[in-house]
């Protein structure tokens, strides 16, 4: 059976807080109804302050919700951070780990960046929340080689953290940072060389039926088709763009005839 194309609206902080609710009224009928398209399986991250508007508003749709981050705690005195459980408690399936943003405006070495994002995602599975982990070199590691090696350590720890857990499944997004808000994109024999390796990497570890791999970096209607002829990619994680619904609804048109 044909798995379902995953699509992730990352909203990151474009909207405020009313200007959020008000897209959803005026385009929530036409989302929940766009969620029903076939072979497609669509998720909205607005931000935390939304997120129980957006549960109550999208209740018992195809529509599902998910959160930009989670604290790497579980509880206690962390000023500012948001528990895997509050999540769960707002009904989010999803939630996006280890994205550059993040990774960038906080100031610590890899491996310990690396470590925390494993810690959210062990976090998040045991709250039953599918992790997107989120993936990606830089245009300096890019054009010295080590695109490869720099996605196996963002990895590893992610990896071993899920095979010691009770997972289901999980997301990864390949995202290079030199391509994020850049409109910089790979070539496709490129990315499908990298998807290919990702996956391979990811087998090592955990079933393949249970990883979807998806691709983002300044994902529009545009360059979706071309990105669909990669056979790896099982979806997409959509940034600026997933806040015109109309691109969105060309972006999910084409994920379903794709």
């Amino acid at each position: 059976m044909k798995k379902n194309k995953l699509l992730v609206a990352n909203w990151k902080m474009e909207l405020s807080y009313n200007q959020s609710i008000e897209w959803l009224k005026q385009y929530g009928p036409e989302l929940k109804e766009l969620a029903t398209t076939e072979q497609v399986e669509l998720v909205v991250c607005p931000s935390f302050t939304c997120l129980d508007y957006f549960k109550n508003y999208l209740g018992d749709t195809k529509v599902k919700l998910g959160a930009q981050d989670c604290s790497g705690h579980t509880h206690g005195s962390y000023t500012g951070q948001v528990a895997a459980t509050s999540l769960k408690e707002l009904t989010c399936k999803y939630c996006i780990i280890g994205h550059t943003e993040w990774k960038c405006s906080i100031n610590n070495l890899v491996h310990k960046l690396n470590e925390q994002v494993a810690q959210k995602a062990a976090i998040l599975i045991h709250e039953g929340i599918v992790p997107i982990v989120c993936i990606g070199e830089t245009l300096i590691e890019k054009q010295t080689g080590k695109t490869l090696e720099i996605l196996e350590q963002q990895l590893a720890q992610v990896l071993q953290a899920a095979q010691a857990s009770n997972y289901t499944q999980l997301v990864i997004a390949y995202e290079p940072v030199w391509a994020i808000g850049t409109g910089a994109l790979p070539e496709v024999q490129e990315l499908q060389a990298i998807c290919k390796h990702i996956k391979l990497y990811c087998a090592q570890f955990l079933d393949q039926n249970t990883i979807r791999l998806l691709y983002g970096g300044s994902v529009n209607s545009k360059n979706t088709e071309k990105w669909l002829q990669i056979p790896e990619i099982d979806g997409f994680l959509v940034g600026k763009a997933s806040l015109d619904f109309q691109e969105l609804k060309k972006i999910v048109v084409l994920v379903s005839r794709g």
